[in-house]
């Protein structure tokens, strides 16, 4: 599974950062190792500078052999809630739709 991340100029913390969405993107997905192809991690703050209630947000899109992407975006106070919200939102759409493939 290649893992992808991308951050604005506003977040802060970059190589930090990677090296949890890497190790959370694993732990998270590991049992759809063999399914997934890549993973693009999209951090940003929608404030910039400015302080404001949801502004952490993180996009996910996750491709799955054979299956159409899955996106899901998580907007947070803070950006480890951001990340770690997206990764359960994005998990629980891939037991649904590998359920469903599973099904037909």
């Amino acid at each position: 599974m290649q893992v992808l991340f991308n951050t604005n100029n506003t977040v802060n913390g970059h190589q930090r950062m990677e090296a949890y969405v890497s190790s959370r993107v694993n732990e998270v997905f590991k049992r759809f190792d063999e399914m997934i192809t890549r993973v693009e991690v999209h951090l940003s703050d929608q404030n910039g500078d400015k302080p404001g209630k949801g502004d952490q947000q993180c996009r996910i899109e996750v491709r799955l052999r054979g299956m159409n992407p899955i996106t899901v975006t998580s907007r947070e106070d803070e950006m480890e809630q951001a990340i770690n919200n997206g990764l359960k939102k994005a998990l629980g759409t891939i037991d649904k739709a590998v359920d469903k493939a599973r099904a037909h």
